[in-house]
């Protein structure tokens, strides 16, 4: 609703107008700005096979963030210390180990790259949630091994599915 608009207004009280709009549909409206912002980043993926208009952890970042997660940047500082890490799948490897098998991932976010290990323990349970990029959230031990930064991943799941604080 806009208020402050009567008949014969000047057009230079025009520029005290406001805009209310009722909290619930300022969310409803962030909801979808969002989402417009992720399906242009998926079809420049898609299409392209890069993302022009930004990185996908740009745009989820502040919901990243209300979850307390560490970026990629951040994590050199933060060694020995149980995180959470809000990332796309960069790239993926399988390594067998025995009978068992231990998934390598690079995961990525607005500010850099970080190596994880699935262990193979969480492989069996979530290694079919790895088919797609992402995003993921990931709750993992952060490790520092000769000047290397990695991630042993303890939980994982799709960003999307995540609980709300």
């Amino acid at each position: 609703m806009v208020r402050g608009l009567a008949p014969g207004t000047a057009p230079s009280e025009l520029v005290a107008l406001r805009l209310e709009v009722p909290p619930e549909e300022g969310a409803e409206l962030e909801r979808r700005a969002i989402h417009r912002r992720l399906v242009r980043i998926r079809n420049e993926l898609r299409f392209l096979e890069v993302h022009l208009s930004d990185h996908p952890m740009a745009v989820l970042l502040p919901q990243a963030s209300r979850l307390f997660c560490v970026t990629a940047a951040e994590a050199d500082r933060l060694s020995g210390r149980r995180v959470r890490f809000a990332g796309t799948v960069a790239a993926m490897r399988r390594v067998p180990a025995g009978a068992d098998v231990v998934r390598f991932l690079t995961l990525e976010d607005e500010s850099g790259l970080l190596e994880a290990r699935v262990l193979p323990s969480l492989h069996a349970r979530a290694g079919n949630q790895i088919t797609t990029p992402g995003p993921f959230l990931l709750e993992e031990r952060l490790w520092n091994d000769l000047g290397a930064v990695h991630l042993d991943v303890e939980r994982l799941g799709p960003f999307h599915e995540r609980r709300l604080p």
